[in-house]
């Protein structure tokens, strides 16, 4: 009993100096205004070496594990996959050229996290570059960027019925909760369609082209 009593005070005081060594992650107002302006010439560094398809100099913005998200639904890429579709625009000097026009960036509880979110003048017109920064040594690094096209909101549904015919086989694809029966009817083939939210199928392809209402109810797309 008395050896447990020595040892109490003992561990009180180990957990009393890990305490009191243990420093708070959460950023001040002064570190906060400092880290964003490293960010933010981080940034425009970062968007200046891909201007001068400068490939390594571009890359080592990036975390080991950082991912890329394009515009297109299918660009979502780790960083090395990324590395090696993006090698052909480097060396042929065909990069992109984006510059800052608006940016924001944000702090949570951690001083070495943030998130940014800017609008970018491009070849495009206004896109959206948005990502996860993390602070490695004395230096801030991506982790995550994701690039948007902009849609004016007065647009949007003639920009939707131009995505239509491409995306509407990508929405089934990539859907956990349908499948896809293929049929063979005298050398032609029909893709048909089951689903049990059969009044949002209708609604969502309708008019897109690609599926076509079955006499008995169903849908099915013939294969080219």
């Amino acid at each position: 009993m008395k050896a447990h009593l020595q040892i109490l005070p003992a561990i009180l005081g180990i957990s009393l100096l890990l305490a009191c060594n243990q420093k708070t992650t959460t950023p001040t107002a002064t570190e906060i205004t400092d880290s964003k302006k490293q960010i933010a010439a981080m940034l425009d560094s970062f968007n200046v070496a891909a201007a001068n398809a400068d490939y390594i100099r571009y890359f080592n913005f990036y975390t080991e594990d950082a991912t890329f998200n394009g515009t297109d639904a299918t660009e979502n890429w780790d960083k090395a996959a990324y590395m090696i579709w993006a090698k052909p625009f480097f060396d042929k000097k065909t990069t992109w050229n984006f510059t800052a026009i608006k940016r924001n960036i944000y702090f949570g509880k951690n001083a070495d996290i943030a998130w940014f979110e800017e609008l970018l003048n491009t070849q495009m017109k206004i896109c959206r570059g948005s990502g996860v920064v993390v602070k490695q040594g004395n230096d801030w690094k991506v982790q995550q960027y994701v690039l948007s096209t902009t849609i004016p909101n007065s647009q949007l549904h003639t920009v939707s019925k131009i995505k239509t015919q491409e995306e509407d086989s990508m929405i089934i694809k990539l859907s956990d909760k349908e499948y896809c029966l293929i049929l063979t009817l005298k050398k032609q083939q029909y893709h048909r369609k089951y689903n049990s939210r059969q009044g949002k199928i209708k609604s969502l392809f309708k008019n897109s082209g690609l599926w076509h209402k079955h006499p008995k109810g169903r849908y099915y797309k013939e294969q080219q």
